[in-house]
């Protein structure tokens, strides 16, 4: 009895893990752990959406949108108090499901870590100070201000602090 129940009980906790990634992984990008998310992403910042601007290639092929944010506080690397962060949005890689729910809209609050915009995008002008999500979406957390809630594609946290603590310990060598 004890060897069937000990057997349910590991069934449960394999279909549990395989549902909870596979509700998880929403696009086709690989999946990137929060360790290698903190520590390769060049500048982590707590940032409130300032405008938006869209902007399309010459050949109308590919789409990105230009965040500007407001610096409110930077967590990683050293960066002046308004960024541009660059997604792109269409484009013939791009899997819609990745960037149709971002949610970053004029007001939202995010922690984003952020890389070098690459250099296949054809993203148009870009200021000094311009950057790209690490590795697509995976490096947006959308703060939600009315239940301190975050919105993430591939990570769940139920409070910013919770972030806040994930973030801070991996940066601690």
């Amino acid at each position: 009895m004890k060897k069937i129940v000990a057997s349910l009980i590991l069934l449960l906790a394999v279909a549990s893990g395989l549902i909870a990634q596979s509700s998880v992984s929403i696009c086709n990008i690989p999946f990137s752990p929060m360790q290698e998310m903190i520590t390769e992403s060049k500048a982590i910042v707590h940032a409130r959406v300032l405008g938006v601007e869209i902007y399309w290639n010459e050949e109308h092929t590919k789409c990105y949108n230009h965040y500007r944010l407001l610096v409110i506080q930077a967590m990683k690397g050293k960066l002046p108090s308004t960024i541009t962060v660059v997604t792109e949005i269409a484009g013939p890689d791009v899997d819609e499901r990745c960037v149709a729910d971002s949610g970053l809209n004029v007001g939202s609050n995010v922690i984003a870590c952020l890389e070098k915009i690459p250099a296949d995008w054809e993203c148009g002008y870009t200021p000094r100070h311009a950057f790209a999500p690490y590795k697509s979406v995976q490096g947006l957390f959308l703060l939600h201000d009315s239940d301190s809630g975050v919105t993430h594609a591939f990570h769940r946290y139920h409070s910013a602090e919770e972030l806040y603590s994930d973030i801070n310990t991996l940066l601690i060598p």
